[in-house]
């Protein structure tokens, strides 16, 4: 077992930088900070019409993401709703979904090179555009559901005497609904990325060391920025930018590894079966 872990962790090594993954993440990372700002825009006019402030559900974040990306996201939404665009819906909408689309090509790309399939051209950006909306509805409902029960618990609580075990379950929701919905989003994309020529159990070693990447990096990176780092000596004033961006491509580098790992290991399953036949 150990020798098959110390194999594969060679191989995910060797793919780095056989494959290019450093820079495949920093295009993904790029596409991604583009649609990072017009996804605030779309979220903040949909969440607003519900009579809910933003600035509250954002500030159920603050233990999870740096907090120079909450800073720049709060400074963001400031600046939004001090305008005053009748379209501002549609154009958060429209540039939205262009910007995921191109994102999740890029990232779409990287993992059919991963799987050594070959480049789809107009399918590749077909398929990102229809997984772009697909993912768009997914996360607004999944937020609506997780924020939309413990709001409803806070204004309840005003009327109703609820018992604490009923408010620790719903807030406890939220941790239970999210690692769920990520592991399905990405065990659904290595899946439907080689075409559904490999079983969906193959897709999930991958999807979990995605998921569990991110959520480690993310919560490593957010108290090394909030500890230890001295961005702000070098970047002054762009240090929001240059945190949120560095956090995107190591977001990114994640996502492509999954499909790395993915395909390793089927390549070792291949030749163990190959190996058995022989032998027989």
């Amino acid at each position: 077992m150990l020798d098959k872990a110390i194999k594969v962790c060679s191989q995910l090594i060797k793919r780095y930088f056989a494959n290019g993954v450093a820079r495949s993440s920093a295009q993904l990372a790029y596409f991604l900070f583009f649609s990072f700002f017009p996804l605030i825009i779309l979220a903040n006019t949909i969440i607003s019409r519900f009579n809910v402030d933003i600035l509250y559900i954002l500030s159920k974040f603050e233990n999870i993401f740096p907090a120079e990306i909450i800073g720049i996201v709060t400074d963001y939404l400031t600046y939004i709703g001090n305008v005053d665009a009748p379209y501002i819906f549609f154009i958060g909408l429209f540039m939205t979904l262009y910007a995921m689309t191109r994102a999740l090509n890029s990232l779409l790309t990287s993992v059919r090179q991963a799987y050594a399939i070959r480049k789809a051209g107009i399918v590749n950006y077909m398929t990102a555009a229809i997984f772009s909306a697909l993912l768009l509805v997914s996360v607004f409902a999944l937020s609506l559901l997780v924020m939309g029960s413990e709001l409803a618990v806070d204004v309840l609580r005003n009327y109703l005497a609820i018992p604490d075990g009923i408010i620790a379950l719903l807030r406890l929701l939220k941790y239970v609904l999210l690692p769920a919905y990520i592991f399905f989003v990405l065990a659904g994309f290595y899946y439907l990325v080689p075409s559904g020529r490999y079983p969906f159990v193959k897709a999930i070693p991958g999807a979990v060391f995605a998921g569990m990447g991110i959520t480690l990096i993310t919560t490593l990176f957010s108290y090394y920025v909030s500890n230890f780092s001295n961005y702000s000596l070098i970047y002054g004033s762009l240090t929001a930018v240059m945190v949120l961006m560095i956090w995107l491509q190591l977001v990114s580098t994640m996502l492509i590894l999954g499909g790395e790992l993915n395909d390793i290991l089927i390549d070792m399953d291949r030749e163990l079966l190959y190996r058995r036949n022989k032998n027989q």
